[in-house]
Order: C-alpha cells, then sequence, then structure tokens
C-alpha cells in the first residue's frame, strides 16, 4: 500500500514539473482571477508568456475594480488601450505560475473607502420573525377593595380597565374606571381607533387622542382624528442625525467605536480606508473615537467633534401630526367636550434641509381665532440655536411672539469635558395668545439661562437665573433664581441640594429648598431614598425592595413622612405571579393637632384576560398585565399535563403555565424584534418540544398566538445483549427509519417516538425486535434488557 502512494505521489509532482514547464514555456490566453492580497476580486483576460503578463483586457479590469478603486484612478483606466500593458497602468499586477493567479499591488491612496454601518442589520431577524395573529386583544384591569376611616373617604371597590382588540392591525383602545361610593360611579375614559401605516410611519387615530405640537402652540386633548408621521413604527431606521468619519487601516485591525466614552460597536476589518456610517449622536457636542488595534498590538486612535440636536432630522426627513375635533376637558365623574367654543384644528410640520439644519410651520385654529407660527434649529460646532416666531389672529386683534434660544452640551471623555448651558429669550406682544381662551401674558420680556458644570468626578453644580419685564408700570417685574448640587458617593450613592427663589409682578417670594438622597444596594436590589423639605418642614423616608420583575418574588416599598401638622407612615407589597400581580397597601396617619391616628388598608389584584385567533385555533387565558403586545402559547393537548417556562431579556423565567395551562408573555413593545426561548427543564424527564425559540414581531398592541407540540411522546431507553450476555457495544442501529447508537454497556438511548408499532434492526443480522408504543406512553420508556439470539 506504501508502495502504491509513493508512486502516485511521484506522478502528480511530474505532472505538475511538466505542466509548471509548459506554461513558462508557452504564450497563451487565460481567464485568471485577479487577487488583491488574500480577496479575489474576479476573474480577468490576460495574455501570459511565461511568468510575464503582456496583456489584460481593460474592460475586465474596470469591472472587478469597480467597487475598490477611486472614482479617479477609474477614469483613468478608460484613457488606456483596450489591451494594457501591465507597466502602464497605475498599479503593479504581477503572475504567479504556481498557483495560475494574477496578484495587484492596490495602494491605499488609490482605493475607495468600504462603509462600515454601525447601524443594526435585521436581515436575519426578518427572515424568521412570526407576525402578529390576525385577532386578538386583552381587557387589562386593576381591582382594590379599600377599607379605610371616613376622613380618607371610607369603605369602597374601585376598578381600572385598559382594554384592547386588534383586528387585521386596526386596534380599538379604551380605558374605564369604576369607584361604587361616587354618584357616578363609572367614567370613561380615553376611547379611540388606531391603525398604523407602518411602511410610511403613519399613525390614524379616531377617538380621544393628543395632539404633538410645536413652538407656541398649546396642547389640546380633542374627540376627533389625528394624523401623524410616528417614527417609533420603525425604531431601527435612523430619522435622526447621525455621524460620518473616514478613517484608514494599514493592516488587519479590531475596531472600537466610542461615543462620548460609551462603546456602541465593535469589529475585525481588514487593511483598507473605511466610513463609519449611522454613528449615534447625543444632544450637543459630541466626541467621537475610533480605536483600531492590529494583530502586534499597534493602535490607531481617530477622534472628532460633532454637533447634533434631538430636535433635528436628518436631510429629506419630515415629520408632521395634523388633528381635527373637539377640544375635551375631564371633571371627577365625567368628560366634556367642548363643542359649543367651535372645533379645533392643529398641525405641524417640520423638515430637515441638513443633518444640521431643521424648520417646521405650524397652525391652529378654533373659529374665528388663528395661531400661526415657525421654528428653525441648526446645530453648529459652537452649539445649538433655536429661532421662533408666531402670529395670532382674533377677530381685528393681532398679536405676535418671538424665542430665540442657545444651547452648548459638550460631552468628552474627562469629567471636566463635559458642560450644558441654555440660553432663551422669549417676546409676547400684549394681543398675543396661543388659545382663544387665553389670557395676555403680563410678561413682554422673558430671559432664562442655566449652566451645569462639574466639579470633579463626584460633584455636579447647576446655576439658573431668569428675568422677565412686564408692560403695566403698575407691576413689577418677575426675577429669580435656582441652584443645585449633585454628589455621588462611591458610584451607587447620590445626594442632592436644591434651593430656589422666584418674586413674581406683584412681589410675592415663593421660595423652595430641600435635600433628597439615594443609597443603592445593587448586590441585595434594595435602595433607600430620603428627602428633606425646608418650607414644608417635612421629612420623609422611603425604603424599597425591588424583584427585578421575578416570579414568586415580593416587591416591598415602606414609606415614613414626619411633618409639623401630621406624619404618616406606608407599607405596599406586591407578588407577582403567571395570573397577575396580588398586592396591598397599609397606610396610617397621625394628626398632630387633634392627637389622633386614622388608618387604611387596601388588598387588590392587577390582571388581564387575554385572547388571540390564528389559523383556525382560538387561545385565551389570564396573565399579568399588558402595557403593550403580548404572545399566548397554547399547549396541544398532551402537552397539558406539563409545566412550561418562558425567558426573554431577564436571566429569570419570565412566565411560566397558567390556569389554563396558557403560557403569556405580557411586555412585548411594539414594532421590535424579540427572542422568546421557551424553558423545558420543568418538562418531565424525557419529553421535548418541537420548537423552543421564536422570534416574533409585535405591532401596535398585538397578539401572537402559537401552538407548542411535543417532538415525540416516548424516549426509548433499555439494554442490548449479544447471545452470549455481553453487552452489545458501540453499534450503530434503527428503529424503523430512525437511527440509534448503543454506548459501551449496550444501553440505547432514542427520542422523539410517537405512538405506534416500530422494529429494531442491527447491522449484519436478519433478527428484528419489535417494539410497540400505545397512545399512553409518556416521557421515557424502559424496554428492559434485550438480548439477541445467536445467528449461525
Amino acid at each position: 500500500m506504501t508502495k502504491i502512494f509513493l508512486l502516485v505521489l511521484l506522478f502528480l509532482v511530474g505532472l505538475n514539473t511538466t505542466i509548471a514547464s509548459d506554461v513558462q514555456g508557452h504564450t497563451y490566453e487565460a481567464n485568471l482571477p485577479l487577487y488583491d492580497e488574500e480577496n479575489n476580486l474576479g476573474d480577468v483576460t490576460a495574455l501570459i508568456e511565461g511568468e510575464k503578463v503582456i496583456f489584460i483586457d481593460r474592460d475586465d479590469l474596470k469591472a472587478v475594480l469597480q467597487n475598490v478603486l477611486k472614482d479617479d484612478t477609474l477614469n483613468s483606466l478608460d484613457k488606456l488601450p483596450e489591451r494594457v500593458r501591465p507597466e502602464i497602468l497605475p498599479f503593479a499586477i504581477t503572475f504567479s505560475p504556481e498557483e495560475l493567479k494574477l496578484m495587484a499591488s492596490l495602494g491605499l491612496e488609490i482605493k475607495s473607502r468600504k462603509k462600515t454601518d454601525l447601524g443594526v442589520n435585521l436581515e436575519e431577524e426578518k427572515k424568521l420573525a412570526l407576525r402578529p395573529a390576525p385577532f386578538g386583544g386583552a381587557i387589562n384591569y386593576r381591582l382594590e377593595k379599600n377599607w379605610a376611616h371616613d376622613d380618607l373617604g371610607g369603605d369602597y371597590f374601585d376598578g381600572q380597565f385598559n382594554s384592547f382588540m386588534n383586528l387585521k392591525s386596526v386596534v380599538l383602545e379604551n380605558q374605564t374606571y369604576y369607584q361604587d361610593n361616587k354618584e357616578k360611579p363609572w367614567f370613561r375614559g380615553d376611547t379611540r381607533l388606531v391603525k398604523d401605516f407602518e411602511k410610511h410611519q403613519i399613525r390614524t387615530q379616531i377617538g380621544d387622542v393628543y395632539p404633538q405640537i410645536q413652538g407656541f402652540m398649546a396642547p389640546r386633548p380633542m374627540g376627533g382624528i389625528n394624523i401623524a408621521r410616528n417614527f417609533t413604527l420603525n425604531p431601527y431606521r435612523l430619522p435622526y442625525p447621525t455621524g460620518n468619519q473616514n478613517f484608514n487601516l494599514k493592516s488587519r485591525s479590531f475596531v472600537k467605536y466610542f461615543v462620548n466614552s460609551v462603546l456602541v460597536k465593535s469589529e475585525y476589518l481588514p487593511a483598507g480606508n473605511y466610513t463609519a456610517k449611522d454613528i449615534p449622536l447625543n444632544n450637543g457636542l459630541n466626541t467621537v473615537l475610533i480605536e483600531a488595534t492590529d494583530d502586534l498590538g499597534q493602535k490607531q486612535v481617530f477622534v472628532f467633534r460633532a454637533s447634533s440636536s434631538i430636535s433635528l432630522l436628518n436631510e429629506g426627513e419630515s415629520r408632521f401630526d395634523v388633528s381635527y375635533g373637539a377640544p375635551f376637558l375631564d371633571s371627577a365623574t365625567k368628560r366634556t367636550y367642548l363643542e359649543g367654543d367651535g372645533k379645533v384644528f392643529s398641525g405641524f410640520y417640520q423638515y430637515g434641509f441638513s443633518s444640521l439644519l431643521s424648520s417646521s410651520v405650524y397652525l391652529q385654529n378654533q373659529n374665528d381665532f388663528n395661531l400661526m407660527g415657525a421654528e428653525v434649529i441648526n446645530a453648529t460646532a459652537i452649539g445649538n440655536f433655536t429661532l421662533g416666531g408666531a402670529h395670532s389672529m382674533l377677530g381685528d386683534v393681532d398679536g405676535n411672539a418671538a424665542s430665540v434660544g442657545y444651547q452648548l452640551v459638550t460631552q468628552g471623555q474627562k469629567w471636566f469635558d463635559s458642560h450644558t448651558l441654555g440660553l432663551r429669550y422669549e417676546f409676547r406682544s400684549q394681543d398675543f395668545k396661543t388659545t382663544l381662551l387665553d389670557v395676555a401674558s403680563s410678561v413682554q420680556n422673558a430671559y432664562a439661562a442655566t449652566y451645569t458644570v462639574p466639579v470633579g468626578s463626584h460633584i455636579t453644580l447647576a446655576l439658573g437665573g431668569n428675568y422677565g419685564d412686564v408692560r403695566n408700570n403698575n407691576l413689577e417685574n418677575r426675577y429669580g433664581y435656582d441652584s443645585s448640587a449633585s454628589f455621588r458617593l462611591f458610584n451607587q450613592h447620590n445626594v442632592t441640594v436644591y434651593v430656589s427663589r422666584n418674586r413674581d409682578e406683584f412681589k410675592k417670594w415663593n421660595d423652595v429648598a430641600y435635600v433628597f438622597f439615594t443609597f443603592m444596594f445593587p448586590e441585595s436590589n434594595n435602595f433607600v431614598s430620603g428627602l428633606y423639605d425646608y418650607n414644608k418642614e417635612t421629612v420623609k423616608a422611603t425604603l424599597m425592595r425591588d424583584n427585578q420583575n421575578r416570579l414568586y418574588k415580593t416587591r416591598a416599598q415602606a414609606i415614613a413622612e414626619y411633618g409639623a401638622d401630621k406624619q404618616n407612615g406606608e407599607v405596599d407589597l406586591s407578588y407577582p405571579t403567571p395570573v397577575g400581580d396580588f398586592g396591598g397597601r397599609i397606610t396610617g396617619n397621625r394628626l398632630t393637632e387633634s392627637n389622633q391616628t386614622i388608618g387604611r388598608g387596601s388588598a387588590r389584584i392587577n390582571s388581564a384576560l387575554v385572547f388571540a385567533f390564528d389559523d383556525g385555533e382560538f387561545g385565551g387565558g389570564i396573565s399579568r398585565p399588558v402595557p403593550g403586545s403580548f404572545v399566548l402559547f397554547k399547549p396541544e393537548k398532551r402537552l397539558k399535563d406539563q409545566k412550561i417556562g418562558l425567558k426573554s431579556t431577564s436571566p429569570f423565567t419570565e412566565a411560566e403555565s397558567g390556569l389554563f395551562d396558557e403560557i403569556v408573555f405580557s411586555n412585548l413593545i411594539a414594532y421590535q424584534y424579540r427572542d422568546i426561548q421557551l424553558d423545558p427543564t420543568f418538562l418531565d424527564p424525557g419529553r421535548t418540544l418541537v420548537k423552543e425559540k421564536f422570534m416574533l414581531y409585535p405591532t401596535y398592541r398585538s397578539a401572537h398566538l402559537i401552538t407548542l407540540r411535543e417532538r415525540g411522546a416516548v424516549v426509548l431507553t433499555g439494554t442490548i445483549l449479544n447471545a452470549d450476555g455481553s453487552p452489545l457495544s458501540l453499534q450503530v442501529g434503527s428503529l424503523n427509519d430512525m437511527p440509534f447508537f448503543t454506548n459501551s454497556d449496550g444501553m440505547i438511548f432514542i427520542e422523539g417516538v410517537e405512538p405506534g408499532r416500530y422494529e429494531i434492526s442491527l447491522p449484519d443480522r436478519e433478527e428484528k425486535i419489535p417494539v410497540f408504543v400505545n397512545e399512553n406512553d409518556k416521557g421515557m420508556k424502559n424496554l428492559g434488557t434485550i438480548q439477541l439470539k445467536d445467528e449461525l
């Protein structure tokens, strides 16, 4: 055998030598791969003589270098003949006869820049994600029974209901309140119909709506219609300004990207020219640092500054909000729509002219009242500037307003690099109004300034002041100041001291002074906070024991408050379970004047009824409250006796089988991909699920319904012995078409066996061992000892 191998090896070596000598002695034309270092750029046609390149096809060369070279270098190739000699190219090309390939020496100075995107790549998530069920909903309810002294409201029962129903992405939602000791116990809150158009990032609402505002616009909740561009419908898209930075790598490097000392991404990149795209920026002046470390440990550091504002839009991006309806007011027991005052139109449009400049225009109308205006924001290297103007008209009376703002926010690696300065000036003419029933402001010119500066790495000081001159000579000008000092102790504890004094136009002073502290104990998830209010002569302390949202772990809060006229104490407990959060509260009040102690106690449940329909299946259950969207796992019939857990972003179990064996995860966020991992450790030994991990894509207040199926009812175990009683060691067999292996002791372990009749087959043996799995077999079934017959 060895001689044959050596003979074949000598033949191959001789053949290779013959081919190489043949190549070296002839001229031929061929399609050869062109390499830049280890990167195969593509095939080009070349004429080769021996080891020398005679010419290369120009069009082939340009095609494979299209995305590699800079434009000016590519354009220079057009001036060359169709068959290019290598010596007239702007880079060197050589031929390797041993590897039959061309090699180009491309310097960094002629290479184009590759884009490395710091955004999120969601291609894999889009392929795997499950869409919501066509129909689903939830009825959230918070029911509480109160026992109290008459001075604290007496005994009563109250309920809060927050419900929604989603039919093919059209959502009907409603809020209702109930209290049995009210004259009118039922009170309707918001009711509306919501439809999102994801691709266009537009949300439409009919019912009780809350329009967004700009500039001098006044917020006007109304019953009507609202159409708005809502960027949360695609949170992975970046409509706000991001940073771009060019950098060069001379060798393969591990690259880290930092924004204001926070690591946002890391990756390995080969040598080349690069442009980092979509670098996330914070409000103000940002310090972006790119650190590249090559394989020898040598570092390159690239630092640049970029300004941005949370109010800016990217170039070409637009945002709008348009509403029309009747404004409403809420009293203690009723919502009143003020249709007699006339319908209100409210709308604005904002456009990004560049990543540094955005502008908006707006209009509000009610009967013969009109308010119109514009806002401009510009981010510069020395800070962000805003400019606004508005004009109001009520009949024949016109008014004007204007504002100018400046904000400087610096964020650096060192504590002394971080400062915040804000300046604002505002003018309102005597007849300027923001609403139909607005009363003219007594202040004509208003000035405000704030400044925050770190003093060392553990202390931050904030100073502010305001001044307003009134137009009425019988009144005094307004002015005031405020200051605060925050102390960070051991990176976990904080103490803040705040003082402010403000005088109004009637010479009345309003003084505020308090001390607030927070001490955290992260190992035990506890913290203590305290407040001393100088004006009210009150001391308040709070002890919180957090449960990190873990099931079956109590969350507790204790509050003690001491004041001059009364003293209060309160303990609140909450116990989360798969079917809801159960809790209670005990409060005690001592009135100093009457020396009387009174109290209140309550017991509550915070839960939800959920339901969904998908692909002919209906599922329902009871869960913890659903603030947004949810997923309902419905086990098939034979899994009804099993307990199943669920994990998502928490290391702890976040949901498990409920009253009807359903599993509900109630904390999905709309339009954000979410990994859900089922925890099969609660299952009986030998029982497994067909699928344990799911990628979900919820929409606005949507429901997912997923049926859980068992992979196989039975796991077969047993021991196979030879005819002489020795183990059938390390052999391969099959149960019908399911392969299995025996260990050194002859033991077998076969998963996923459904009910039915089977035969165990072994290689080189005619003997078949019958196996029967009936419908009632579950988990692990031991076949016992199987002894083979002696086959002659």
